[in-house]
Order: structure tokens, then sequence, then C-alpha cells
């Protein structure tokens, strides 16, 4: 079985991007042979101007809010979202939509390495 995971970061070595503040993502897909990266995907958003009302509960804090549902749904293929930053807000609503959000700072590879022995110890 094979999923993907999404991971902010700068320069495509360390995972070192604020969720809220990233306007791309690196994907990779893991599965039982490793880790690769598939894609590099940019969220496409509207201008400040068009932002969706959101509610004060689903706020991530950056001042980011209105953007966060666009960024769910263009992750919604990936399991899991590694980045340096996540506001609790935006943690709330990735998990809601069935993503887990990881707050790490390190190599991507290390962090990948990690969070797919993890879910290969939980079996999920």
């Amino acid at each position: 079985m094979s999923y993907k995971i999404a991971v902010a970061s700068s320069d495509g070595l360390i995972v070192d991007g604020h969720f809220g503040a990233t306007d791309a993502f690196e994907i990779y897909e893991v599965n039982e042979e490793g880790f690769s990266k598939v894609e590099s995907r940019t969220i496409e958003v509207p201008s400040d101007g068009e932002k969706k009302e959101v509610k004060a509960d689903t706020r991530c804090g950056c001042g980011c809010a209105g953007f966060i549902p666009y960024k769910i749904e263009a992750l919604k293929d990936c399991k899991a979202v590694l980045c340096a930053r996540i506001g609790p807000g935006a943690k709330q609503q990735l998990e809601r939509s069935g993503i887990t959000a990881f707050d790490v700072v390190c190599k991507i590879d290390e962090a990948l390495e990690k969070i797919s022995t993890f879910y290969k110890k939980s079996k999920l």
C-alpha cells in the first residue's frame, strides 16, 4: 500500500516551511520499498479580496486563515503534511480532513524515514 506525504521545504532538502506561509509543497510517495518524490505542487489561492469567509475557530493564527481551505483541498490526496510550523487551527482543519500534520525541522529524508516507520509500526 502506498500513500503520499506533502512536505513544506524551501530547498527540497530540509523541512523548513510554515504551513500557512508555504505556497508549494514537495509531494512524496511512500511504499514498501521506500519513498520518492513524485511532484512539486503549487497551491493556487485567490487574491486577498477573494478569500473564503472562515469562522474564528478555523483560523491558524498567522493571518492566512482564508487560504487554509484551499491548501487542504489541494492536499486531500496526502496522508500527512510535514512542516516546520503549523498553527493549531490549520492543524485541526487538516485532521478533520483526514490529514495528519507533523511539526519537524530536519532533513526531508530523515523525516520521511521516521514517519514511514511510524506508520508501519502502527499499521495506519
